[in-house]
């Protein structure tokens, strides 16, 4: 992710590159420039490549630095909503064993026990680091392929916080495979996401993609920003969980139900949709179908879980089918067990839980794949289906995208 993330700057450098709903705006040359000085000073602190560093923060924008910059030092960020029962940060932070904490300036005492910066503090290392005489450069080509790029905790399958790890090369991985399904994007596409919980589903989407195509991200806590973002920058997608379509569907509904083409695109326009090329709507199902009926808009659901990188089917953009996640993206095999588990196969998925190996022999079939804990039904055209939840189980059956 190192070298993809240095050719979007060096490609992309004076276009945008991160948006918050605030207003303010860093472009590709200046993102690559903030996390280069952040990765000097967190060097300065101690951080070296393999370490963690915890993030329990809420601006987006500063989350994405801080990634990147943690990305070019080898080191290993992990996220911690603020929302999280304090029980399991504890067990999160005895598990990660973090070097460094970076935390909202409000949060500080939520963490007490652990070294910790305050988000307050990132300008000020940012010139420090932009004084320093380390090697970021030599620092990121030393990053292997293999090496973890971040940790997604979840307690999804296992009941208790474990830590999910992404490398590198699944990053990438899942980078290209999202641009390959919507490859019909234009190559300064607009995204606005809604990036609450900041899991590896949203990271595909609003960090790996965006690093691989150079697209612009409006970061959004919620979905009231959300929706005002994308009045404000009309953009080509929109990301982000099912709620956030559903008010979007709400206002159209309240400005009232277009009764002819005209009207339709005159509707798109009012709410800032009228370039609107996909939605991606992750996190389960909801009003999309009826988002899709009212004003024509294409919104896919995913489905994926942390294990295989967050995101493993999606639509494409002219394809979506009402009431499915969409196919396996380019790249990823998914099948169905003889009880109708979903399992997948990909280069995104995990090596192996951290420091579990226990736990990673259960989440594995025999001949090596990932048990994700879900039923599906796929149709004659590998659409998926997603019915609910089941035990560890086994068996065949494979879709792959050709």
């Amino acid at each position: 992710m190192c070298d993809a993330f240095a050719a979007t700057v060096r490609r992309c450098a004076g276009r945008v590159a991160l948006r918050a709903a605030d207003g303010e705006v860093i472009t590709w040359e200046r993102y690559g420039a903030r996390a280069r000085d952040l990765a000097a000073a967190l060097h300065e602190l101690g951080v070296r490549r393999g370490d963690r560093l915890g993030i329990v923060a809420e601006a987006a924008l500063e989350r994405h630095v801080v990634d990147a910059a943690a990305m070019l030092l080898g080191a290993i960020p992990f996220f911690l909503h603020p929302s999280v029962p304090p029980a399991d940060v504890e067990d999160v932070l005895r598990s990660a064993r973090p070097r460094l904490l970076i935390v909202d300036d409000h949060l500080e005492e939520a963490v007490p026990r652990h070294r910790s910066l305050a988000v307050s503090d990132l300008p000020v290392l940012e010139e420090r680091g932009a004084a320093s005489e380390f090697d970021v450069g030599a620092a990121a080509s030393a990053v292997a392929p293999q090496d973890v790029l971040a940790l997604d905790y979840t307690s999804r399958r296992t009941g208790m916080p474990v830590g999910v790890p992404v490398t590198h090369a699944g990053a990438v991985f899942l980078g290209t495979a999202v641009a390959a399904r919507l490859h019909r994007l234009p190559r300064e596409a607009e995204v606005v996401a809604q990036t609450a919980g900041a899991g590896l589903a949203h990271r595909a989407i609003c960090q790996y993609w965006p690093m691989v195509g150079g697209h612009a991200v409006t970061c959004c806590r919620d979905v009231v920003a959300a929706v005002a973002a994308v009045r404000a920058t009309r953009p080509h997608v929109v990301a982000g969980p099912v709620p956030l379509f559903e008010a979007l569907w709400a206002a159209a509904v309240n400005a009232g139900r277009p009764g002819a083409p005209g009207d339709a695109r005159a509707l798109r326009a009012m709410h800032g949709l009228d370039r609107f090329t996909y939605g991606v709507a992750t996190g389960g199902r909801g009003g999309q179908g009826r988002l899709e009926d009212l004003i024509g808009l294409d919104v896919s659901e995913t489905w994926g879980v942390s294990e295989c990188g967050g995101i493993a089917t999606l639509g494409a953009p002219g394809a979506v089918r009402p009431g499915t996640r969409g196919t396996p993206l380019p790249g990823v095999e998914v099948r169905l067990a003889a009880d109708g588990e979903i399992q997948v196969r990909s280069a995104g998925v995990m090596p192996g839980y951290w420091e579990r190996p226990d736990l990673t022999a259960e989440a594995f079939t025999p001949d090596g794949w990932l048990r994700s804990g879900d039923v599906g039904e796929l149709d004659a055209d590998g659409y998926l289906s997603v019915l609910g939840r089941v035990p560890d189980v086994h068996g065949p059956a494979v879709v792959t995208d050709s």
